[in-house]
């Protein structure tokens, strides 16, 4: 009886294995979407796992296109991540966020970012950018970045426009919480072969840090983008401490 559990146990963890792996593998990911083709997409929508078989939730990152901000035209970005529905009765979590950027030079110019938590709020981040200047205002205090400061999410927005023909070495500052946060990385080209077509994908391999080199607030991050027009995030792995992500595209519109 003890043998037939474990072998059950055994079976069960290999079948973890096996669709952890399948779960986590960009080329089944890209593969996935040259079946119904590959759409030009201003919205991507992402399921989120834990450990890379778990999922937790889904989020969707969406180009809301230009949109006027105190007088002045700027690229909307949103994201919207929320909790599975299957974890409602004792905990459901939502994530807003909104970033809006300069069309010139895709720096923030104000970001936003609200929580809620089992359907309370739990605050409202509001930050006003002035990379001319060197500083950011939040909560009315001003705060001096580093030239060429970015939000999280105009960071992500930033890389994905990169000429990856040309630049193989990325090097962001990021500030949305009063500290000063390097992403730096590189890029390689990655051709994956796929019903007689071979597809251009881009791999993105990189860390984000603070900049007073606190290794308590410390990430890796890997991202795949699409060589199309609109350089389509399809995949993405982050870990953070004893914690990993991976985020998979679901559906592009």
């Amino acid at each position: 009886m003890v043998k037939k559990a474990l072998f059950f146990l055994l079976l069960i963890a290999l079948f973890i294995c096996v669709f952890a792996v399948l779960e986590n593998d960009p080329r089944s990911v890209v593969g996935s979407l040259m079946k119904e083709g590959i759409p030009a997409a201003t919205a991507v929508n992402f399921e989120v796992k834990l450990f890379g078989f778990l999922p937790v939730g889904d989020a969707i990152v969406e180009n809301k296109g230009i949109t006027a901000f105190r007088e002045e035209n700027v690229y909307n970005i949103a994201l919207i991540a929320r909790s599975k529905d299957i974890f409602s009765k004792f905990f459901k979590a939502e994530l807003k966020v909104s970033s809006y950027v300069s069309p010139e030079s895709l720096l923030p110019v104000y970001y936003k970012e609200s929580i809620k938590i089992n359907g309370n709020d739990k605050g409202v981040k509001e930050i006003l950018y002035s990379n001319s200047r060197g500083i950011m205002i939040a909560d009315g205090e001003r705060i001096g970045i580093l030239p060429g400061t970015f939000d999280p999410l105009s960071a992500f927005n930033y890389v994905r426009q990169l000429d990856f023909d040309a630049v193989k070495y990325f090097d962001l500052n990021i500030n949305s919480n009063q500290r000063n946060y390097i992403f730096r990385g590189e890029v390689d080209e990655i051709i994956y072969r796929l019903n007689n077509k071979d597809i251009k994908v881009w791999r993105l391999t990189g860390d984000i840090r603070r900049r007073d080199k606190d290794p308590g607030h410390a990430s890796k991050v890997k991202m795949w983008i699409l060589d199309n027009k609109n350089r389509t995030p399809v995949f993405i792995k982050i870990a953070s401490g004893r914690m990993f992500y991976s985020a998979r595209v679901s559906h592009i519109k």
